[in-house]
């Protein structure tokens, strides 16, 4: 967070602290987000039809809505969230 309340948001990405309106002796809180949950698990493809069963296919892309920013894309940290959510992995 920028002083003044400003958030650094996803779509931030890239930008300078300039291009953010940050100035010199402004104040930056930082603080580690941790993104947990529980994980469902389901069978990813259906023996019969070898393709990727609804359930499966639902939960990814409720991931992708998760996790895809307001414009529908994936940004380099939203795609980070993505994979500790996915794996339980750090990134």
């Amino acid at each position: 967070m920028l002083s003044g309340g400003k958030k650094i948001k996803d779509t931030d990405y890239g930008k300078t602290l300039g291009d953010m309106g940050m100035r010199n002796h402004d104040i930056i809180t930082v603080k580690k987000n941790r993104y947990e949950e529980d994980i469902p698990h389901v069978n990813l493809i259906d023996p019969a039809t070898r393709q990727l069963t609804v359930a499966a296919d639902r939960v990814f892309n409720n991931w992708y809505d998760k996790y895809s920013d307001k414009t529908g894309f994936m940004t380099p940290l939203s795609t980070t969230r993505f994979i500790l959510g996915a794996t339980n992995e750090s990134v």
